[in-house]
């Protein structure tokens, strides 16, 4: 994003934001742009007054600009992260009434490892990879450039902003740390289910087993019974052979021991 103070020229203005945008890097989605009148008065020192900036005597004219536009653009890059944030917020904003009524939440677990992702990033370029909370190397040689630099900063509230910026990161990684448990809850309530059918599954063969087992048994007492009922017959079968035989050499004897008598 390009911090370069407006020009009397908007054709050069132009220009060079066409050239910024042709050679950026990690652009935002949309184009933020600060504006401010400014003037040059030699006769006075430089700054702000009345939100319009002062280029003064007290520095050489590309120092202050220098000054002001990295100012300007620490503004701009802030505006484009908090319209990153604003649309993510605006995007879950139905997320809290779905939990405060209990309903299914649309989202599964890529999307809230994905959310989790914006937010992260989102503080990064803020607290550690871009220039909005430290001063530019320039304020270090120079205190009247920080000073111009400072007095841009503080007349578009960026410390503050980065407050704000801060506060509404961390309500949005609160949300999603609440997804992120509920997404883990229902994962193991689904684990537990999934558990439990494998158990009834389990214990469904089982019981099978078990009852073929004791089908099994049942029919191998029934043969053994059948098995020893005919043993029985045969043996009674015996005994009743034996004793027919027996009771005819009996009724022979007694027959011949009457003709004897006779």
């Amino acid at each position: 994003m390009s911090g370069l103070i407006h020009s009397q020229k908007p054709s050069t203005s132009a220009t060079l934001l066409l050239v910024a945008n042709e050679v950026g890097q990690s652009k935002y989605p949309e184009l933020e742009v600060e504006w401010f009148d400014y003037s040059i008065d030699k006769d006075q020192h430089g700054g702000i007054h009345n939100d319009t900036i002062i280029i003064g005597s007290d520095l050489p004219q590309d120092q202050y600009k220098l000054a002001f536009s990295s100012g300007l653009a620490r503004s701009a890059k802030l505006a484009s992260l908090e319209n990153l944030l604003d649309g993510h917020l605006h995007k879950n904003r139905e997320i809290p009434d779905l939990l405060l009524k209990g309903k299914k939440l649309p989202l599964g677990r890529h999307a809230i490892m994905k959310s989790l992702g914006e937010l992260f990033s989102l503080r990064g370029h803020v607290n550690l990879h871009s220039e909005l909370l430290d001063l530019p190397d320039f304020c270090w040689s120079s205190p009247k450039m920080e000073d111009a630099f400072s007095a841009i900063s503080r007349n578009l509230d960026v410390r503050a902003r980065i407050a704000i910026f801060n506060k509404k990161l961390d309500y949005a990684n609160e949300l999603a740390e609440v997804l992120r448990n509920h997404l883990h809850e229902e994962h193991s309530l689904k684990l537990e289910w999934a558990i439990i059918v494998l158990i009834s599954v389990e214990i469904g063969f089982e019981v099978v087993h078990y009852w073929e087992k004791m089908k099994q048994q049942e029919e191998e007492a029934l043969e053994e019974r059948e098995m020893e009922e005919r043993r029985l017959e045969l043996v009674e079968r015996s005994r009743l052979k034996k004793l027919e035989k027996a009771l005819a050499a009996q009724n022979e004897s007694e027959v011949e021991g009457a003709e004897k008598m006779t």
